[in-house]
């Protein structure tokens, strides 16, 4: 109903300390996947660990012109992380060419750009390596927000929720701010054990049908 087009969900995790050439195939390989989806008129979201950090970099993470679908201008994007790493940089590479942008620090909900790592090991050691990259339709449309929520405990990486709806608050923003209201928070719409099964099969029909393959992080 947002788009009256099919929305295509990627789960990807990137491990950290991957080498360039290593970054280079997988990014290649996942841009493949992505240009195919929005070919054909599909609406794209990639999602997960990327282990990269992009600082406050904007401009350099923008996939070109708005689409003609999006209601607003992309506002700029703001980062509580300041470092950029290289593979940060092979995800702004990846963004540029395959058309897509960076949703965190950007979309009402987490305007400030919250981290999204904290390190168990070293207290005070926080970045922002957990994404949602969206097709440009997405980020420009009113009602599409995101929050980072605090990690759960004995956990290192926060929760971060993409949704699209009404959005209330997002002049708070971040992780004590920016509800999103009318969010999918039920357990309906999370993936369980138990329903990780009929998740995967469906997700595949639906790649098979469409002639691309996905991947679905465990």
């Amino acid at each position: 109903g947002l788009l009256e087009r099919p929305v295509f969900v990627a789960a990807c995790f990137v491990p950290p300390q991957q080498s360039t050439a290593l970054l280079s195939s997988f990014y290649s390989q996942l841009k493949r996947d992505v240009l195919a989806v929005q070919e054909r008129g599909g609406v794209v979201v990639v999602g997960g660990d990327v282990n990269g950090r992009v600082g406050g970099a904007s401009e350099a993470a923008a996939g070109g012109e708005l689409g003609e679908l999006a209601q607003a201008v992309v506002p700029q994007r703001e980062s509580r992380d300041g470092v950029l790493n290289t593979q940060g940089r092979a995800l702004l590479q990846f963004c540029e060419s395959a058309g897509l942008w960076i949703g965190n620090g950007r979309l009402a909900g987490d305007t400030p750009g919250e981290w999204t790592f904290h390190s168990l090991s070293c207290p005070g050691d926080a970045s922002v390596v957990d994404y949602f990259l969206l097709d440009s339709d997405l980020v420009g449309r009113a009602g599409v927000g995101l929050q980072v929520h605090p990690p759960a405990e004995l956990l290192d990486h926060s929760a971060v929720e993409l949704s699209w709806g009404p959005v209330v608050g997002a002049a708070g923003g971040g992780q004590r701010g920016g509800e999103l209201e009318g969010s999918p928070v039920g357990d309906e719409y999370r993936v369980a054990e138990s329903s990780l099964g009929p998740f995967t099969d469906a997700v595949i029909e639906r790649a098979v049908a469409f002639g691309v393959v996905s991947v679905v992080a465990e």
